[in-house]
């Protein structure tokens, strides 16, 4: 376990603890599918859905 001199663990090592739980990847899938609703349904989907103009 990486820890830092206070016995807090850096962002490194939390992010590599965080994704050797079992849930991590349904919580990622989770976040993903959440960005993508919001991504759809903004004036940022012409640019992801028409990338050519």
């Amino acid at each position: 376990m990486l820890s830092n001199e206070n016995g807090s663990l850096s962002l490194a090592g939390w992010l590599r603890e965080f994704l050797r739980l079992e849930a991590a990847g349904g919580l990622l899938l989770i976040m993903a599918a959440a960005l993508a609703m919001v991504v759809a349904n903004s004036p940022l989907k012409e640019a992801c859905f028409n990338p050519g103009g």
